[in-house]
């Protein structure tokens, strides 16, 4: 068994730094980041909790945890009776908020034994899943609620010793950065999958024009090259008369985001070389709750919507109709599902029964070789993919 009283190694420390960093992005790296911090820690099953404050209850999610274990914790072992780990935990929490946050806590330390292995949670969860020592840090503390860290291993591994509490308080800042930064990229992924919704090109820039993001409209248009483009990040017309124009847009826009201008939003229209219909461009500030979840660096303070009068692409419901085999009036329920409605919602949409939407449904399950909705959105959303639809 490892010396639990021996220093932390401080190459093993950046090495774990590093893992959580390169996870913030990349599911798979974070699950290996998870998987490093646990072995570093005797082989520790994981658990993060977000704690309300009122005491009202908790939500636990896991890692290196039986799921059914989670299932339990989070329900008939919620409650302070059943789990005194939590109890104390809150109890601490309300009478010295900021000397309990980041200060590993071993369950040995705060609970008597006895008291500890007569609990609930100690007879039906920890004990069954093969632990017997646990300890608890408090990542951070709002006023509603808190986020913590609980960690829990084999009796043959020993009890968490001076070397854990050193390793927790030293890594502890760098999982709650690694987790806000996976949060704000969680949001971005989302806001991107919204933006490729709209059938107008979305570009999103910083205030030196730099481009940040694109939605698929806005990506196509780009790739064509046709009375926009993008040239390391900056964009140009298709004449310098119109990228200075553009820039001139971009700026007026970043001023009125900032609160420097009170100029109303520049439209332009923009030349096509190839004799298209003119391109028609909208520039809007982006509202900072929008800004701050795109890019790494500069963030995004301009929008620009950009139109293609002469681009059409086919109704979605012709895609799914042809890209799955469907009849008309089942491509038409298809449609609706995937836009999130009910199967009441598409029958009133659509001026047929309910009954009428499920028979179309059940035939749709069948030729998309599903038995489920959420198992028909997953294909759809793989055709849509395919044909480079958003």
């Amino acid at each position: 068994m490892p010396d639990r009283g021996a220093a932390v190694n401080v190459d093993d420390l950046y090495e774990l730094i590093s893992a959580l960093h390169e996870g913030v992005v990349d599911d798979n790296h974070w699950m290996a980041a998870l998987d490093r911090l646990s072995d570093a820690f005797g082989g520790a099953a994981m658990f993060l909790g977000s704690t309300q404050r009122s005491g009202a209850g908790f939500e636990l999610s896991g890692h290196r945890v039986d799921p059914q274990w989670i299932e339990l914790v989070n329900g008939e072992l919620a409650g302070h009776d059943a789990n005194p780990i939590y109890a104390e935990v809150s109890s601490a929490l309300r009478s010295d908020p900021i000397g309990t946050v980041m200060r590993p806590m071993p369950i040995s330390r705060l609970l008597g034994g006895d008291s500890y292995r007569s609990s609930a949670i100690y007879k039906r969860a920890i004990g069954p899943a093969g632990h017997e020592h646990v300890m608890v840090m408090v990542l951070s503390a709002e006023p509603a609620s808190a986020l913590s860290l609980t960690l829990a291993r084999p009796a043959a591994a020993g009890d968490f010793g001076e070397r854990d509490l050193r390793l927790a308080t030293a890594i502890g800042p760098h999982i709650l950065a690694a987790l806000k930064l996976r949060h704000q990229f969680a949001i971005a992924r989302s806001n991107a999958v919204m933006l490729d919704r709209f059938d107008q090109g979305v570009l999103l820039l910083s205030a030196s024009g730099h481009l940040i993001h694109a939605n698929a409209e806005g990506e196509r248009m780009l790739k064509e090259r046709d009375g926009i483009s993008a040239v390391d990040g900056e964009l140009r017309g298709a004449f310098p008369a119109d990228t200075r124009r553009l820039r001139q847009a971009i700026s007026e826009t970043d001023r009125a985001a900032r609160g420097a201008s009170l100029a109303p939003p520049p439209m332009l229209r923009l030349p096509r070389p190839s004799g298209a219909a003119e391109l028609v461009v909208r520039a809007l500030p982006v509202a900072p709750v929008v800004a701050s979840t795109f890019g790494a660096g500069e963030l995004a303070t301009v929008a620009l919507f950009v139109h293609d009068p002469e681009h059409t692409e086919p109704a979605l419901s012709d895609v799914l109709a042809q890209g799955m085999g469907l009849t008309a009036a089942e491509a038409a329920v298809a449609a609706r599902l995937w836009e999130g409605d009910s199967v009441a919602e598409a029958a009133a949409e659509l001026g047929i029964s309910p009954n009428t939407v499920k028979s179309h449904l059940k035939a749709i399950f069948d030729k998309a070789g599903v038995d489920r909705q959420p198992a028909l959105v997953r294909k759809i959303a793989s055709l849509l993919s395919h044909v480079g639809r958003g």
